[in-house]
């Protein structure tokens, strides 16, 4: 699991790690992948997404073929943001992301993979994010919602009608979270976010 919240009032954890990691050389860090420490395995790969480069690219990519879900995890949630803020390796993380949504049997690599899209902006890969509106996996289901509108909430003139009615279907969904993602994408779209 990807643990992407802040410190409590009264600790300083998370910030300490992130410092701490600060020391080490790029190639050092994956090391901390593997951390039994959701915090610094967290920390590390978004240091690894703030130094980008081809070497954190290629070794990220190898991540993606893992026999450990985590380690796919981990790869995915990198390439949604690797090179923040201008994403060289956008066009080559889309088509691994895309990849891997193609093959993965694990939903939690399959949800992080749609919400990196979703980071990477990539409208190209909406029909195939669509496709996963279905999927088993309330987890799933809501990134796509999420990622619709995130795709679109800069686009709000252009989202197609029947992406509008999948938002509206997944806010009816069985799951509360699939519904509470897709007012999320919803108020994405409509600016309210």
């Amino acid at each position: 699991m990807i643990e992407v919240s802040t410190d409590r009032n009264g600790e300083s954890l998370r910030m300490l790690v992130w410092t701490g990691l600060k020391q080490f050389p790029t190639q050092a860090l994956f090391q901390f992948l593997s951390d039994p420490n959701v915090i610094v395995r967290t920390a590390t790969a978004r240091e690894l997404q703030i130094r980008g480069g081809k070497r954190v690219f290629e070794t990220t990519r190898q991540l993606l073929a893992s026999d450990k879900k985590n380690m796919r995890e981990l790869g995915a949630f990198i390439l949604g943001q690797l090179g923040t803020p201008k994403r060289p390796f956008k066009k080559q993380s889309t088509n691994l992301l895309l990849g891997i949504l193609r093959s993965e049997s694990n939903a939690t690599v399959r949800a992080t993979a749609i919400c990196s899209l979703g980071d990477l902006h990539a409208i190209r890969a909406i029909k195939i994010i669509v496709a996963f509106a279905n999927d088993p996996s309330p987890s799933v289901r809501g990134s796509v919602a999420f990622v619709v509108g995130m795709i679109y909430c800069e686009r709000r003139a252009s989202i197609p009608v029947t992406l509008w009615r999948l938002l509206n279907n997944l806010r009816r969904d069985r799951s509360r979270e699939v519904r509470s993602m897709a007012a999320l994408g919803v108020d994405l779209v409509m600016g309210e976010q």
